[in-house]
């Protein structure tokens, strides 16, 4: 149990329950520092924040606090190849292989964009054993996926990619617009607006980053297998052994984007709002549809 902090932010009238609950985080855990964020019709109607930075407490979260928000990232992933399709870059419904032509390696030419952002391409790990540092080597990393086998028979399911995702991504924008997903995101979508989400964070913000504690051992997985451990129980399935600073400067998209509650809400807000950013057009409608569409159900493999 910690010291409940003083809760600072804005709450619109109606919404005043929101902050008791948010309050309560503190009351029977080890909670550290919050944030936590609401728009509703691109109004926000919550921003609030309590706590601190560090688990020593030494700083007060702050309305520029980031933070790093693991797999949040992919939905911002989502985003950017959601308004790269609209730029024509792409569509959904696209091989892979057609814009990444070494992916269609080992049996994989038939994979989409759409089964590969789905979970769907059965590449949720590496097979082959490596450093943890190795994932900072984004070119061997596309090189190790593209010449891969599937981890399970295409067609059949899909397999939570926890990294992996990001750098199909990555290598499908990077190859199609020239840019990585955090050029684009800061290019294109979030910068312009200055919204505070970045995926591979500047050096000059870090000193605002709230550092995060990891949880004492891993989530529920569901029964253990031989493709769940590799995407998360080798000591290989997650980049490592960097250092923080090395860490939030290099580009995980499905893992290390850094940001505010008040940016993702203000992001996701897009795929309730039938694709506008306020009052932008950020991307089309079916776009939108497209992307909100179910592509595949079941339990993960």
């Amino acid at each position: 149990m910690t010291q409940t902090p003083d809760i600072t932010g804005e709450i619109a009238p109606g919404f005043e329950p929101v902050r008791d609950v948010f309050a309560s985080l503190w009351d029977a855990s080890d909670e550290i520092g919050a944030a936590f964020a609401v728009e509703i019709a691109g109004a926000r109607v919550v921003d609030l924040r309590g706590g601190w930075t560090t688990p020593r407490r030494e700083a007060a979260w702050s309305a520029d606090t980031i933070v790093p928000v693991f797999s949040t990232g992919k939905a911002i992933t989502a985003l950017v190849m959601g308004w790269l399709r609209d730029q024509g870059q792409f569509r959904f419904s696209d091989r892979v292989s057609a814009h990444w032509p070494a992916f269609a390696q080992a049996g994989k030419q038939d994979v989409t964009i759409a089964q590969a952002l789905s979970h769907q391409a059965g590449l949720s790990g590496l097979s082959e054993e490596m450093a943890a540092t190795d994932w900072f080597d984004r070119d061997a990393i596309e090189e190790m996926l593209a010449g891969q086998a599937p981890l399970w028979p295409l067609g059949e399911g899909s397999g939570y990619h926890p990294i992996t995702f990001g750098f199909i991504a990555d290598a499908i924008a990077r190859r199609t617009d020239g840019r990585t997903i955090g050029e684009i995101l800061t290019d294109e979508i979030a910068g312009p607006r200055e919204l505070d989400f970045f995926v591979g964070t500047p050096e000059n913000e870090h000193a605002r980053i709230a550092e995060h504690k990891l949880p004492p051992k891993p989530p529920f997985l569901g029964k253990i297998n031989d493709i769940k451990a590799l995407a998360f129980l080798k000591p290989w399935s997650s980049p490592g052994r960097r250092g923080a600073e090395a860490w939030r400067r290099a580009e995980f998209p499905a893992a290390n984007g850094h940001g505010s509650a008040a940016a993702i809400a203000s992001l996701m807000g897009v795929f309730a709002n039938g694709g506008k950013l306020g009052r932008d057009r950020l991307l089309s409608e079916d776009t939108v549809t497209e992307i909100l569409t179910e592509q595949v159900s079941g339990e993960d493999r």
